[in-house]
């Protein structure tokens, strides 16, 4: 009799520790998630949804434009109702419209909108900007150099910074020499502003040319003394300027908002 007591003790011991973690489990996850405001700043619409965290979040409201494969987003402040974003968005990477299933929004941290679904590559989907520039790299510009001396250009290729200044290079831009390096000054003052002030790239093309910097041109890092050599791959919002002290004979001129460093993946 004692020994069924005790086992009855034990049976509603566990069931109130499982409803208290339970209810503490429910807790932390509403608490990660965070709440909307309790009232939805004037300006924004019925059918605008709030999503964020504990540290905020903001109201979205995105459809989708299947003739033109895009999606036209508005975001809004959660507590001014300001909008922050009024523009075209599309899947980062894919360049098309999220289907409306998709659109189950997560954050914005002004460049993109994140979305709460997976990937089987075990991702997020995030939505650009459509506008994001399509870089061309380096041996691109050298071949062509005359048609970008007016007109502002994204380039992308390796960038060497170091305390004797900076420098894009790519290996492989002229066909009597592939095995060497190709190098152009880089000059952050007075440069071009990207439009809307700050750089967006389009994410499917920086792939394509990191693929096609990576395929003959390395990122080693070098130390040497005196110089200190930093290296990465990045895209250039510049102008091209002529330097007849330079080889080749031109400058990239661009600004401090105008570069962009890209991973190494």
């Amino acid at each position: 009799m004692a020994t069924n007591n005790f086992l009855v003790r034990v049976a509603v011991a566990a069931v109130v520790v499982g409803v208290i973690a339970v209810l503490v489990l429910g807790w932390m996850v509403s608490s990660y998630e965070g709440s909307p405001p309790r009232q939805r700043p004037s300006g924004v619409p019925p059918n605008a949804v709030w999503a964020g965290g504990t540290d905020g979040g903001r109201y979205f409201l995105c459809t989708v434009d299947e003739p033109r494969n895009v999606n036209p987003c508005k975001v809004w402040n959660d507590e001014t109702g300001q909008i922050i974003a009024n523009e075209d968005f599309w899947v980062s990477g894919e360049d098309r419209a999220a289907n409306s299933a998709e659109l189950k929004y997560g954050w914005y941290d002004g460049e993109r909108i994140g979305l709460q679904i997976v990937t089987s590559e075990g991702r997020y989907l995030a939505l650009e900007r459509a506008s994001g520039l399509k870089p061309i790299t380096l041996c691109e510009l050298l071949t062509s150099v005359t048609d970008f001396e007016d007109t502002p250009v994204a380039v992308m290729g390796r960038l060497e910074i170091a305390n004797n200044g900076e420098l894009l290079s790519q290996r492989g831009c002229r066909a009597n020499s592939p095995a060497d390096f190709s190098s152009v000054r880089v000059v952050e003052t007075g440069g071009p502003r990207p439009p809307g002030g700050q750089l967006h790239t389009n994410e499917k093309s920086v792939r394509t040319q990191l693929a096609v910097l990576k395929a003959g041109t390395n990122l080693d890092y070098v130390r040497t003394v005196p110089v200190k050599e930093f290296r990465s791959w990045a895209v250039v919002y510049t102008r091209v300027e002529r330097s007849a002290r330079s080889n080749p004979p031109f400058t990239l001129v661009s600004s401090g908002r105008g570069i962009d460093f890209v991973p190494d993946k």
